[in-house]
């Protein structure tokens, strides 16, 4: 059976795959006609990131890295013994996603981008966000209480990037209340060139109504994938936590 490794954002955690995560494990319960003792179906393994949610009271951001980041996927893979799964990201974490798909032994069976940013050589991922994304989150850095290297994220101010099209209450309830403080470290590395270009099957979900990740620079970058599936879904940057249903859909072509 196929397995599912599912990675978040920058400030985000795990909880953005709840939805998600929960149709997939549907799925595997539902095409698993084996009952075995011995059988094991798939598995669908969705960390929180070092530093990030119910690991960042403990994780200090200084001592956080990108390197730190691929290598604590690439354990919790061999300690979950997950083998080529299908890998699903989000958000700024689209680099971490392909570095982890140059390390591992064989290559996944697919990855998926949500919205996700895929720098180029010469940029890191914090440094392909929009301007105006950027002079915001330059500003939050000023905000009081903020950890070092950290980014602690302004809920009004973040409310129309990340949650357009929700109500400020949805958006608080579901996303802006559980974001945590981004550990700049983590997203400010350069590429290494062979991550740029995995050989296994890409998609990419362009979020045509994204305002923190703006669609046309989704899809430069989904282009910078010669073959790769472009779709584009009709919701803002929260995709996995506003349209689960049609996130999972896209990971489900390959399993």
């Amino acid at each position: 059976m196929t397995d599912f490794l599912l990675i978040h954002g920058a400030g985000h955690g795990a909880w953005v795959w709840d939805d998600v995560w929960g149709i997939l494990e549907d799925s595997l319960r539902t095409r698993t006609g084996l009952y075995h003792s011995m059988y094991s179906r798939g598995k669908v393994l969705a960390p929180d990131l070092p530093g990030h949610g119910a690991r960042f009271p403990t994780d200090n951001p200084t001592k956080l890295s990108f390197q730190g980041a691929v290598d604590f996927l690439l354990d919790e893979m061999e300690a979950a013994r997950v083998s080529r799964p299908v890998i699903v990201v989000h958000d700024l974490s689209g680099l971490i996603a392909l570095e982890v798909v140059r390390r591992m032994k064989e290559q996944p069976q697919g990855i998926v981008f949500v919205g996700a940013c895929v720098p180029d050589l010469f940029h890191t991922p914090m440094e392909m966000l929009p301007i105006p994304t950027r002079v915001i989150i330059n500003l939050m850095r000023l905000r009081p209480k903020t950890p070092p290297d950290s980014v602690k994220l302004h809920q009004a101010l973040t409310h129309p990037l990340m949650c357009y099209g929700m109500p400020f209450s949805q958006g608080a309830a579901r996303v802006l209340g559980r974001l945590r403080p981004i550990p700049l470290r983590v997203f400010d590395a350069l590429p290494n060139p062979e991550a740029l270009e995995p050989s296994c099957p890409v998609t990419y979900a362009v979020l045509k109504r994204d305002r923190y990740l703006l669609p046309y620079l989704q899809r430069e970058m989904a282009a910078s994938f010669p073959r790769a599936k472009v779709v584009e879904l009709g919701c803002g940057h929260e995709a996995p936590v506003t349209h689960p249903r049609e996130v999972a859909d896209l990971v489900l072509e390959y399993a």
